[in-house]
């Protein structure tokens, strides 16, 4: 099976752990681009050759992808 878990929080946080616990990335959305939910956030992260893709999704034309994790 895999090696690594990631996950993506409701909050937009993201962290990354290898098979012994150890975490090996971090970070959120607002650290990249412009971040601004109205409840909560959700997005179903993509793994890509990889890379970690995430889609940060927002009601006006500020929308982006999102490739922070190695």
């Amino acid at each position: 099976m895999g090696e690594n878990v990631w996950y993506s929080f409701g909050t937009g946080d993201l962290a990354a752990f290898d098979a012994a616990g150890i975490r090996f990335g971090r970070g959120h959305p607002k650290d990249y681009g412009p971040f601004h939910v109205q409840w909560l956030y959700a997005s179903t992260p993509l793994l890509s050759d990889g890379k970690l893709y995430v889609q940060v999704l927002h009601r006006s034309d500020d929308s982006y992808l999102l490739a922070p994790i190695p």
